[in-house]
């Protein structure tokens, strides 16, 4: 269910899909700059998802 409800939200506007993948990290950054964030979610790697969930469990996403 968050994995639907995130790819509605992000993946019909790659401007807050960008905004959101870039936004600050409090956390050692850790993300794989070569790639773009619909590259993670194309591969089907699960890491944008994770980084969604973690995201809004530590209750930094606004």
């Amino acid at each position: 269910m968050v994995k639907d409800i995130m790819l509605r939200y992000f993946l019909n506007d790659t401007a807050k899909l960008n905004a959101w993948y870039n936004r600050p990290h409090k956390l050692l950054d850790y993300r794989d700059e070569t790639k773009s964030p619909k590259d993670f979610i194309d591969e089907g790697n699960g890491k944008m998802v994770y980084e969604f969930v973690h995201t809004l469990l530590e209750g930094y996403y606004e």
